[in-house]
């Protein structure tokens, strides 16, 4: 995401972002400030990492995409905002087109499915949390400080819960690159851009 972002920033102007946070990222003799909602973006990476482990793949993307109803939960109760009854059903009716879509086997629950279900509901917090900051901010720029946030996070937490080696990440070189360019950096940075000019309810819908 940095690698692919990089030379997109360079393009940007300098923007005041102090409503971002108060950690600062000082470069060029400007100073960013990072917004702590972003670590929600490395604990849905980390989160859904770890659940994978244990659960399988069509479990774990039925339970991340369960963040379109966590959305609109989530929203209501922090923020009072409501949905229309078309939007509530439309949202159920995701949620239950996305469980036949993934799960074709039983369902069951393991800790690999809670680790994914704690994953779900951070990623509901960070599409909220992007929808309440991003209206006046540059989008490639928050794009950046969320993956440079996640870089530093998942970092540490990398060296805490496993042990990497030289050799397993030249081994796996194709779906680290894909993951990071194209998961990561396209998808993540599109999103935010894209919730400039829709709300949270809408974006959780067209991501899922």
């Amino acid at each position: 995401g940095f690698v692919l972002s990089s030379p997109l920033l360079a393009k940007q102007k300098i923007i005041n972002t102090a409503s971002l946070g108060r950690v600062g990222l000082v470069g060029a003799g400007h100073t960013l400030n990072v917004d702590p909602n972003q670590a929600q973006f490395a604990q849905v990476c980390f989160f859904q990492q770890l659940g994978i482990m244990y659960t399988t793949v069509g479990k774990s993307g039925f339970i991340t995409a369960l963040y379109i109803i966590l959305v609109p939960v989530l929203s209501y109760i922090f923020y009072r905002r409501s949905v229309s009854l078309l939007q509530g059903i439309s949202v159920v009716v995701a949620a239950v087109g996305m469980y036949f879509i993934c799960i074709n086997e039983g369902f069951s629950i393991n800790k690999g499915d809670l680790y994914t279900l704690i994953c779900a509901f951070c990623f509901a917090a960070q599409i909220i949390a992007i929808e309440n900051i991003i209206k006046n901010l540059d989008g490639v720029r928050l794009s950046l400080i969320q993956f440079m946030t996640c870089t530093v996070v998942n970092g540490v937490l990398m060296f805490i819960f496993e042990t990497p080696s030289m050799s397993n990440i030249i081994a796996g070189w194709a779906p680290i690159a894909y993951a990071g360019i194209m998961s990561s950096g396209v998808a993540y940075t599109l999103q935010i851009v894209g919730q400039k000019h829709v709300s949270s309810l809408v974006a959780c819908m067209l991501m899922s």
